[in-house]
């Protein structure tokens, strides 16, 4: 199945007996061309999902897969390889190289990866998110938003088939912030990529996702019980 799933998963953090149980038996499934909204408030446990859909964390029990392959079994070279590859993360408070221009920014993912850019596939992209005005100045000289959106494109530059965004919009004013996750949304739709979205707005998620996926106290639950929550 094109998209990204998780099959019962949990996830417990420290030992067993202080432990604490983020995750607990939570499935979903994110199909390809849509935009599946994580809700639910602080402490829900979206952050945890999203590192284990990434491949960041390894879960205490379930499965992931992506695009049908499941992740368990590899190892960290083979995961690593694989969110290069695959996987886009837009995070909040995105680390945007000051030294560098924008271009330079959008195509860093591409030089690690020695893969030679297209210049001509940077300028649409560029163009794209609405930064081909700016793509020489550094991030200095841009807005806030402008920086997310120089995030949004890095995490784009390499063709993934997931995006995985937590809180894109969180710092934005409602207006750039809209304008962002309409952008998220075209992404999903006019390129196929997975995109999932991690946030605690359930207005952001009713905005824009075709599904929504509610999570409290480490479960899923009724959308109704997480916006009520938030």
């Amino acid at each position: 199945m094109a998209g990204v799933s998780a099959q019962n998963l949990s996830h417990r953090v420290g030992g067993l007996r202080t432990g604490v149980d983020v995750l607990r038996d939570v499935s979903i499934d994110a199909p390809a061309g849509e935009v599946t909204a994580v809700v639910g408030p602080a402490g829900s446990g979206k952050t945890s999902l999203l590192h284990l859909l990434a491949g960041l964390d390894r879960p205490t029990s379930g499965t992931v897969a992506l695009d049908g392959r499941t992740l368990r079994g590899l190892d960290d070279i083979e995961l690593t390889r694989l969110r290069r590859d695959r996987i886009g993360l837009l995070l909040p408070a995105a680390s945007v190289l000051p030294t560098i221009t924008v271009r330079e920014n959008v195509t860093l993912p591409l030089l690690i990866a020695r893969r030679p850019p297209a210049p001509e596939a940077v300028d649409t992209l560029l163009e794209r998110v609405g930064l081909a005005h700016v793509a020489d100045l550094l991030p200095s000289q841009l807005s806030g938003a402008e920086r997310q959106r120089v995030a949004l494109a890095r995490a784009l530059v390499g063709g993934p088939s997931l995006l995985l965004a937590d809180e894109p919009a969180g710092d934005m004013d409602p207006e750039e912030g809209a304008e962002l996750l309409l952008l998220l949304r075209a992404v999903a739709h006019e390129d196929g990529v997975t995109v999932v979205l991690f946030t605690r707005d359930i207005d952001d998620a009713a905005g824009v996702a075709d599904n929504i996926v509610a999570l409290d106290a480490g479960r899923v639950v009724p959308v109704a019980a997480a916006s009520l929550a938030a």
